[in-house]
């Protein structure tokens, strides 16, 4: 495995307008899954959610209501994701209480924990992230970013950056060197508030499908509605941001 200085891609100036200047990319041309690219361990997680919690709903708690809402207080300390997530032993987020709903970024965190326990647990090691030594790091250096969360700067947000910045894998120039199994982060515009995370699984041309926890657009129905966990069809050529990262974990 190599590492190299690139330039941003340029085959199709402004279709994949992933940020300018230099960056590093690994070169994963001889990495195979089991030697350290999580993307089967991802695409296996993916199915066994699909089959388990698919299409049970969307739910993304307004942190502002949970004071008005006593409903919601069980909420206050979750993180999206659908089934409890822990780290190192420590409970890091409970599951989802209302039966297998999650929201965009949570669900695709945990995924990628997932595939990275099953990683270490098929090697007889501790599933500790280098330089993580608990979940409040954890917090900080890797899900804050992942979430998009509006204290971290807008260029340091969305999962290929929290990937690509804590040393776990290398970009993807574009979708048409996509696999299944890697990170994405859809953003709507340029000041990068607004945005998807979501798992690519199939790739074809400038046509790809993800799996990730589909709901409304709209800050209005931010607390319900849409179709939770489901793969969806999408055209990069439509998007305005669209950022590919592909985990690789050391041996």
């Amino acid at each position: 495995m190599t590492v190299q200085q690139t330039e941003s891609p340029t085959s199709e100036p402004g279709r994949y307008p992933v940020r300018a200047g230099h960056r590093v990319v690994i070169d994963l041309s001889g990495v195979a899954g089991p030697t350290g690219e999580l993307n089967p361990l991802v695409m296996e997680v993916i199915e066994e959610y699909a089959r388990k919690h698919g299409n049970k709903g969307y739910f993304w708690p307004n942190p502002h209501d949970f004071a008005r809402d006593p409903a919601l207080k069980a909420h206050a300390k979750w993180h999206g994701n659908v089934e409890t997530t822990s780290y190192l032993g420590k409970v890091l987020s409970e599951g989802d209480r209302e039966g297998g709903k999650s929201y965009c970024c949570g669900f695709t965190f945990e995924a990628f924990l997932k595939a990275f326990e099953r990683f270490c647990a098929a090697r007889g090691r501790e599933a500790r992230l280098k330089g993580i030594d608990s979940c409040r790091q954890l917090d900080r250096k890797l899900r804050s970013a992942w979430f998009v969360m509006g204290s971290v700067p807008a260029a340091q947000r969305g999962a290929p950056r929290a990937i690509v910045d804590n040393g776990l894998g290398g970009w993807v120039p574009s979708i048409h060197q996509a696999r299944p199994g890697d990170f994405a982060q859809i953003f709507k515009d340029d000041h990068r508030a607004a945005g998807h995370a979501v798992i690519i699984t199939e790739v074809d041309g400038d046509d790809f499908t993800t799996f990730s926890a589909e709901g409304w657009a709209t800050t209005a129905k931010r607390r319900g509605g849409g179709k939770g966990l489901s793969y969806v069809k999408r055209k990069a050529s439509r998007i305005h941001t669209l950022e590919i990262a592909r985990v690789v974990v050391p041996d």
